[in-house]
């Protein structure tokens, strides 16, 4: 299922959870309103009683370069691999906006 998803710090962040692990999270269209304030995304997944994190941070030269990636095997090729299976998402910039009218859009597809 695609949602199209705007943060700002009004609206901080998004949630997501499933009942079974996620197979592929494909995030497309990233655009932030004001090029002069782009703070990193930051994909945290959330495992387990107690909260477990692996957070993917996304810069915005990074996105800006792809048109199109999977989340899930982004993060299995980093230093620390992602050990899923992971079945909760929270989306979030990892700093607010310097601006208050600023905001990031993007689409998500989470299967």
């Amino acid at each position: 299922m695609k949602h199209k998803i705007t943060l700002s710090n009004k609206r901080p962040s998004e949630y997501f959870e499933s009942n079974s692990a996620f197979k592929s999270v494909i995030i497309t269209k990233i655009k932030y309103s004001d090029q002069k304030d782009i703070p990193n995304l930051s994909f945290n997944w959330l495992h387990g009683p107690f909260g477990a994190i692996f957070s993917i941070p996304i810069s915005e030269t990074y996105a800006n370069q792809q048109d199109k990636f999977d989340l899930i095997k982004m993060a299995k090729s980093f230093d620390e691999p992602f050990k899923g299976p992971f079945n909760r998402l929270d989306i979030k910039p990892e700093n607010n906006f310097k601006k208050n009218s600023s905001e990031i859009t993007f689409e998500i597809e989470l299967k």
